[in-house]
């Protein structure tokens, strides 16, 4: 197979015509005001745009935002390092030191129904499953679920 990089000393090819750096101004003119029309729809969307000809050359989507599931599992992740840090030596106050700690947000997200909204949630919520190995019970059913969801398209 040849190489497509010409070597030190090699002969560079010529420069690009006029009308490739007109086609370029002109492309980055019209991103500017693509930019300038989806901000003035007021959504969070972004546009994925490939040149004439090829498979899907116009794609829309939504920018990413701050997923509430992935909040929820670095809250959960938060109070269980906190709760690590506590001294063991209590029995007693075991059930306090949870309830301090990772209790609520395990709650949040045992009793979570809406779908994960980003891949970054979708990677935690099974990596937390894998790595507290739950497999079964409500937060692993529900992360599960959120995580199905996302993957079928049915975020919102």
């Amino acid at each position: 197979m040849q190489n497509a990089v010409p070597a030190a000393g090699e002969a560079m090819p010529a420069a690009m015509s006029p009308e490739y750096h007109e086609a370029w101004k002109r492309a980055r003119g019209l991103a500017k005001e693509l930019s300038r029309a989806l901000a003035a729809a007021g959504d969070a969307e972004f546009a994925h745009i490939r040149p004439a000809g090829t498979m899907c050359p116009i794609a829309f989507g939504n920018a990413p935002q701050e997923d509430p599931l992935l909040l929820a599992i670095d809250a959960y992740k938060k109070g269980c390092a906190d709760y690590r840090e506590l001294p063991d030596d209590d029995p007693v106050a075991e059930e306090a030191a949870i309830e301090a700690t990772y209790g609520a947000p395990m709650q949040v997200l045992t009793e979570w129904e809406q779908p994960a909204r980003s891949r970054e949630a979708v990677v935690a919520a099974l990596e937390l499953l894998k790595s507290e190995h739950f497999v079964a019970g409500g937060m692993g059913i529900a992360l599960l679920d959120a995580c199905i969801q996302f993957a079928k398209g049915e975020m919102f």
